[in-house]
């Protein structure tokens, strides 16, 4: 039994090394083709290395933390105040080092503890149901008097574009404690599937689908006090301006 399998082995070991030079003496014969193929391959290679770097590349790159501000200021020199429950300002950035555009959907604020959804402000909510269409908020200001540009998201979706820095100023409201919230967004990334392999019709199938980004900030304490100071002065001016009427 031992001598047939040395037997085996050694013939196939035999048609192996037969193989191989007979490959190696072609390839000795035929170099042209050796190296036209080699020409026609480094075109794919440096193809395939491009598409890798130009491919839709996006992170967060913003640390900063979320802020309890005074009040956002309008256009019109009008304020948004909410004294009752305070207004949460996070800086959202997105850096997208890809040559390409990259859509986002979905951006949301979780409260991380509940899991509640909250509502923050965009400019599609600025319409003339609430009167304010014209006066967009471009500003806002802290409990210091420091007065800071605002750029408030056009909707819950956009574009990251190509090779940019996107920056939003997220303004946040809610109506409980908040301790700690979480930011989401979607990605759209496109991405090729084979389908009806075996027919004519339809040989490559392009669909979309999501990356998700997300990350964590602690909230800061509520400024009890602040409010209340901000809300004695909202309701002494609303008293000013129905005396005046």
């Amino acid at each position: 039994m031992k001598t047939v399998l040395i037997i085996t082995l050694s013939f196939r070991a035999t048609t192996l090394i037969h193989i191989f030079q007979s490959w190696y003496l072609w390839v000795v014969g035929h170099p042209s083709v050796i190296w036209n193929a080699i020409i026609s391959i480094i075109p794919i290679v440096i193809s395939i290395i491009a598409l890798k770097r130009s491919a839709a590349r996006v992170e967060i790159v913003s640390d900063t933390q979320p802020e309890w501000i005074k009040m956002m200021l309008l256009d019109s020199g009008q304020s948004i105040i909410n004294a009752e429950f305070g207004q949460l300002h996070l800086n959202f950035q997105a850096l997208n080092s890809s040559g390409q555009d990259m859509g986002f959907f979905d951006l949301g604020i979780i409260n991380d503890e509940t899991g509640e959804e909250l509502s923050y402000n965009t400019r599609a909510q600025f319409n003339p149901i609430n009167g304010i269409d014209a006066n967009n908020a471009s500003s806002y200001q802290t409990f210091d008097g420091e007065i800071f540009t605002a750029s408030i998201p056009e909707s819950y979706s956009g574009i990251f574009p190509a090779h940019a820095l996107t920056s939003l100023d997220l303004f946040i409201h809610t109506e409980a404690p908040l301790n700690r919230i979480k930011f989401t967004v979607k990605l759209a990334k496109r991405s090729f599937h084979w389908r009806y392999i075996w027919t004519r019709e339809q040989r490559g199938n392009f669909r979309y689908h999501a990356k998700h980004l997300s990350g964590i900030r602690n909230v800061p304490k509520f400024p009890t006090e602040k409010y209340a100071e901000l809300k004695q002065m909202s309701e002494k001016i609303k008293r000013t301006d129905k005396e005046d009427q």
